[in-house]
């Protein structure tokens, strides 16, 4: 999966191509983060989650059927639903472009855990691109752990928020990057396709799915 400083920086985007206010563009970057809050990406939340309920992987598409069972959040266009709905994009996208890149190709008959370790390695090191200072999650954190918990999977609190706000200004886990050189893409490439997932989510979201 793409790191959150990919997330962030494609939130940031975003935000900025919808000018959307102060409060909302905190609530919707907030919200390109929380998909993986509870399954572990935070070293220790206060409640745990599998991937397959925070990221709705089951059934027609993960973007699909969060919005079937958050249709209201969406359709009202509350940022930190909509957030969460592009955090799901953006994985979707970038998984399904390196799939798309290595089909065919002797890159494909890898084991399964060589073709994870080529994906994660170049997605992290895309992510070293990229700076984030997360102080506008400090902010009232007890509306921020509200508005979140409305939606179904996501159970966090002001602790869960802290150690993100940690983990994202001390940079511990791009130390984790399991080499220095792409593998398969180059940077142009991912510029390309972070460029290609914004506009998607700006102009039709659930028809890329």
């Amino acid at each position: 999966m793409p790191s959150w400083n990919v997330h962030l920086e494609a939130g940031n985007r975003v935000a900025n191509k919808l000018k959307l206010s102060p409060k909302d563009r905190r609530e919707f970057i907030f919200g390109c983060l929380l998909p993986d809050i509870n399954n572990g990406y935070v070293n220790n939340p206060h409640v745990r989650k599998t991937h397959e309920e925070t990221h709705y992987t089951y059934g027609e598409s993960t973007v699909q059927n969060f919005y079937n069972e958050n249709k209201e959040g969406v359709d009202a266009k509350d940022p930190i639903y909509s957030g969460y709905l592009f955090h799901l994009l953006t994985d979707r996208l970038f998984n399904q472009d390196f799939e798309k890149r290595i089909k065919g190709t002797p890159t494909e008959k890898l084991s399964e855990i060589e073709l994870e370790n080529l994906k994660h390695n170049d997605f992290w090191i895309y992510g070293l691109n990229f700076r984030y200072v997360p102080e506008i999650f400090l902010d009232d954190m007890d509306t921020l752990v509200k508005k979140a918990n409305q939606i179904g999977p996501v159970e966090i609190n002001s602790d869960d928020i802290m150690e993100l706000v940690g983990i994202i200004r001390l940079d511990e886990i791009n130390n984790v990057v399991r080499g220095k050189n792409y593998g398969l893409y180059t940077k142009k490439d991912f510029d390309n396709l972070l460029n290609n997932t914004c506009e998607t989510f700006l102009k039709q979201p659930l028809e890329a799915t």
